[in-house]
């Protein structure tokens, strides 16, 4: 077993250390708090295009707008 395990994020690595058969980090919560914030991408939100929409029948536009529109207010 390793040593030490780790957490990969898109720029770069969070190595938890192994004491006592436990893996610990050293970082403090305020460390931990600015480091997911560095890491975690808001999330914006994006419909559909009117090109998209075009893909479909007219008579349901209305009908998938309602449903983006609900997805929207509940993903933001």
């Amino acid at each position: 077993m390793k040593p030490y395990e780790e957490i990969n994020f898109p720029n770069g690595f969070l190595r938890w250390i192994r004491e006592d058969g436990m893996y610990v980090c050293s970082l403090t919560e305020e460390q931990m708090v600015k480091f997911k914030a560095l890491h975690e991408a808001p999330r914006t939100w994006v419909g559909l295009t009117d090109k998209q929409m075009d893909e479909w029948t007219p008579e349901i536009h209305g009908v998938i707008r309602s449903i983006e529109a609900a997805l929207k207010e509940k993903n933001t």
